[in-house]
């Protein structure tokens, strides 16, 4: 059964990601709520793609406004949590994480090219600490979390 919300979003964010204007936040925020209820693979794999474009877009558009590196940095870091959070969600069983669908997921990932195998999401999946707020702490020396870090717009 085709799921009529999500084809208006998808059909609505092809016509509008790379027009002069489009509210690139209201975009990932109606895509990470999407992802959130989305019970098709195959969807929620196309929303996870539809945000990584929009990161690529965006960040492209900030690297030629000149805005300083670390700014990007922050910026990517705070889109890197975001896909994090994606994967997450696909893995809630009964509200909490179940580490053998996380497992899977970031399995998915990694075979798609969309994750590295040592990301810390897949350490956590195996085993391992995750930290949430911060994914990128160790792998780069900005503050993503700093005042003037760049948004979507």
């Amino acid at each position: 059964m085709p799921n009529e919300r999500f084809e208006e979003f998808a059909d609505r964010f092809m016509k509008s990601i790379g027009e002069p204007g489009c509210d690139l936040q209201a975009l990932v925020d109606e895509l990470i709520e999407l992802h959130a209820v989305e019970r098709d693979e195959f969807n929620r794999v196309r929303l996870i793609s539809m945000h990584i474009a929009l990161t690529n877009i965006a960040a492209e558009g900030l690297a030629k406004a000149q805005v300083p590196g670390d700014r990007i940095i922050g910026f990517l870091a705070d889109n890197l949590s975001t896909y994090h959070l994606m994967l997450r969600q696909e893995s809630l069983v009964d509200g909490q994480i179940d580490k053998a669908v996380l497992l899977r997921v970031t399995e998915r990932e990694i075979t798609a090219g969309r994750m590295k195998g040592n990301d810390p999401l897949r350490a956590f999946a195996e085993g391992g600490e995750y930290v949430r707020d911060n994914p990128m702490e160790g792998l780069f020396h900005a503050d993503p979390s700093a005042d003037d870090k760049p948004v979507l717009n």
